[in-house]
């Protein structure tokens, strides 16, 4: 029997994000939907494929990157130990809007949250907002 869409799209996310500890490449979505959430409705995502940030509010169109780590990752069961958080807000050679490259140095955003999910027992869950802490900062 060949599968329709809606069975290959949930067949997909549950292989991606039905498990407690989510890839690395993947975790900044679920993050970014966690803040997304909490923000709404004065906040809107906008993040997308290369974009420079992740929400933007809808008042003033102030422009917010969520950056994420986790203690417990997907390759740790390879045997590798934990890391401490890093994060990076270092200044950027330009920024995509949509399809245009804009060559300016800055950082893309305004505002940048920083996650970071420290749980490392069974209890680690990545997509329960309530094991995340988060760290707000201005730009500057």
């Amino acid at each position: 029997m060949i599968a329709n869409r809606q069975d290959i799209l949930a067949r997909l996310f549950d292989r991606q994000f039905g498990q407690p500890i989510v890839r690395n490449d993947l975790r900044g979505e679920l993050v970014e939907e966690i803040v997304g959430a909490a923000l709404e409705p004065d906040w809107r995502l906008c993040g997308g494929d290369w974009a420079a940030y992740d929400l933007e509010h809808v008042a003033t169109g102030l422009k917010l990157q969520v950056k994420q780590s986790a203690a417990k990752q997907s390759w740790h069961a390879l045997g590798f130990k934990n890391t401490s958080p890093r994060f990076s807000i270092a200044k950027k050679t330009g920024r995509y809007e949509g399809a245009v490259w804009f060559a300016e140095e800055s950082r893309n955003a305004d505002i940048f949250v920083f996650a970071w999910h420290p749980i490392v027992d069974d209890t680690c869950d990545h997509a329960c907002p309530e094991q995340w802490e988060f760290y707000v900062v201005d730009e500057s």
